[in-house]
């Protein structure tokens, strides 16, 4: 996460893992192999660590710190509802029975699609900018995250004592 940045982690790096895994369960389910039904489902499982952490790191470091605790919680109560749309989606009567459930994993592909195209937008977390030594991108990403009013001293300041108090 330090090395390649939290947007590459928390973005590219989780749809990665995301594609394979609904690749290898549609493999699965095309030439009937529990084999690569099990990687696809391992893959999925590792999928948890990097949603449940680093995402909510990235969100976190890159919201203002007056909204920070609304940003980081909405992420959990979407994601909450999500998995509460996806549970009526998975019903007999619509995708979840053995002819039909492989339909779900082109919705997973659809959306991993848009998920990257929509985070090519998003500059990488301030924090992380700074301390590579990339003390422009930096700014440009605070304003983007702050707004062009922001005072950057005071935001950049709160991340050099945030990261004395807490390295990285």
């Amino acid at each position: 996460m330090d090395t390649f940045g939290r947007k590459f982690v928390a973005v590219y790096f989780r749809a990665g893992i995301g594609f394979l895994s609904a690749i290898f369960l549609l493999f699965g389910k095309l030439f009937l192999s529990i084999e690569s039904f099990a990687i696809g489902t391992v893959l999925f499982g590792a999928l948890w660590p990097i949603k449940s952490g680093v995402t909510k790191y990235y969100i976190s470091e890159c919201s203002p710190d007056k909204i920070r605790g609304l940003f980081t919680q909405g992420l959990v109560s979407v994601t909450g509802l999500l998995y509460i749309c996806a549970g009526f989606l998975l019903l007999p009567q619509f995708l979840g029975s053995d002819e039909r459930w492989h339909f779900t994993l082109y919705i997973a592909i659809g959306i991993i699609g848009i998920f990257i195209f929509g985070a090519y937008f998003i500059p990488e977390s301030p924090k992380f900018l700074w301390f590579q030594g990339k003390k422009f991108e930096a700014i440009k990403a605070v304003k983007a995250f702050h707004g062009k009013n922001v005072d950057i001293s005071k935001c950049l300041k709160a991340n050099i004592v945030e990261n004395f108090l807490y390295p990285i």
